[in-house]
């Protein structure tokens, strides 16, 4: 059997390395022009896509937001020079995108916000930018804010917390899995080439390439597990804030608010199906549990509420994991009056489901806000203030997590006094007033 000949083998190698030559130089092309794709097979991790694509708004060069984003962030343009305006971005989840309500690009509470600043500062022009995103987290958050820097903003403002759980399947995919299909990505995103092809074939096959492991379904958190949220939750705005501080942009967190009177069982929320009974409960203990639960139930719904407020006790003593007890148990001491009593109870009832916001959360922003010397606005406090006996309901929001109108307005209202310190320290406009 003989070999390939000499001749023949030089052609292909020579081929070869044309080839080889020709991918080599489409690659530093791309890379030299910038290539920023639309879409890459995780373009729901910013790893090498970006939130806000080069745009030409009016005749003036500027940014839109990424199609392949504009299912979860609100469509904006902006221009790439802010000229003389104050530019104000805010990023974290739903609740700051403004979802649900009626007209989310001028009800959110960015929106509101730059109106009142406005008033306040007749001749300057504040322009703000909605990166809010739905179903993100603080770790997709604290990548997206080096794009938000690069847009050069004045200030940004972060309200996160509600989707700690939520993205916590995609943190441990992208973080701990050895072999799956989003390291596959990450190595593939490598090559701009590659991107380029895969967006070639993305804009005539298909809308969305890829969606990331984020179905809505949480996973339980046992107390080793929230630990160690809690600590990711921690780094994460840690890293915006040194990320804010090495760009000399001033940022302001804001605690998350929650409705403490959500009820759980309403099928569309995210509360609903959230109470667990403790995994060593036996099963004579479960029936105790029962016995007290049903009958707390029953003496409510005949308006003993001394007689139900003990039956639930008596159920959260056997099992005190179980969070719905809490909730039973704020609505009996609401209805006497213990109004105090009962904030702890519902504010319990979700700390507890381990879903949304929780005060534990809340709690590692102020402090490291308070460590780090960033200015903090109190949001839950404040739409607490505002609801009857520090009892937030459906009067301000839409369901579990998200504002609606009025809510919104309490939000800014919440930012207006440490973002217009903001603006006066800036030192850019004439603000004596």
């Amino acid at each position: 059997m003989t070999g390939i000949p000499g001749s023949r083998l030089r052609r292909l190698f020579t081929q070869a390395g044309i080839a080889a030559g020709i991918l080599l130089a489409m690659e530093i092309i791309l890379r030299i022009y910038g290539y920023t794709p639309r879409w890459s097979p995780l373009y729901h991790t910013f790893q090498s896509t970006r939130l806000y694509l080069p745009a030409i708004t009016g005749s003036i060069p500027g940014f839109r937001t990424n199609p392949a984003y504009q299912q979860e962030f609100q469509d904006v343009e902006f221009t790439a020079e802010k000229g003389t305006a104050f530019r104000i971005m805010t990023t974290g989840g739903s609740a700051v995108h403004g979802w649900r309500l009626p007209d989310r690009a001028s009800q959110n509470f960015l929106a509101r916000l730059t109106v009142m600043l406005r008033k306040r500062h007749p001749g300057i022009n504040f322009e703000g930018i909605n990166a809010g995103g739905c179903a993100w987290g603080s770790y997709r958050e604290q990548i997206l804010t080096g794009e938000l820097l690069r847009h050069k903003p004045d200030l940004l403002i972060v309200m996160t917390g509600n989707n700690e759980v939520l993205e916590y399947p995609l943190y441990r995919n992208l973080t701990t899995q050895p072999i799956s299909r989003v390291r596959l990505g990450i190595l593939m995103e490598h090559s701009r080439l590659f991107l380029f092809s895969y967006n070639i074939a993305a804009n005539f096959l298909w809308k969305d390439p890829y969606q990331p492991p984020i179905d809505g379904n949480y996973e339980l958190l046992d107390d080793s597990a929230m630990n160690a949220l809690l600590g990711r939750f921690e780094s994460n705005i840690r890293s915006i804030i040194t990320q804010c501080r090495k760009a000399g942009v001033p940022v302001i967190f804001g605690t998350t608010p929650a409705n403490l009177k959500v009820d759980p069982d309403t099928p569309t929320d995210w509360l609903v199906g959230s109470s667990h009974h403790s995994s060593s409960l036996s099963r004579e203990n479960l029936a105790k549990w029962n016995s007290a639960w049903n009958q707390g139930l029953e003496r409510r719904k005949k308006g003993d509420l001394k007689g139900a407020l003990a039956s639930f006790l008596l159920a959260k003593s056997i099992d005190p994991a179980f969070a719905r007890q809490y909730h039973e148990i704020g609505i009996c001491l609401e209805k006497l009056g213990r109004y105090a009593e009962a904030r702890e109870a519902y504010w319990t009832h979700i700390d507890r489901t381990r879903r949304l916001v929780t005060r534990e959360i809340n709690r590692v922003t102020a402090r490291v806000c308070r460590e780090l010397g960033v200015p903090l606005a109190d949001c839950a406090a404040s739409l607490e203030k505002a609801s009857p006996h520090g009892l937030t309901d459906y009067s301000l929001f839409i369901d579990s997590m998200h504002p609606n109108i009025r809510g919104h307005e309490l939000l800014a209202e919440s930012f207006f006094g440490a973002v217009n310190k903001q603006v006066q320290l800036s030192g850019r406009f004439n603000t004596a007033r």
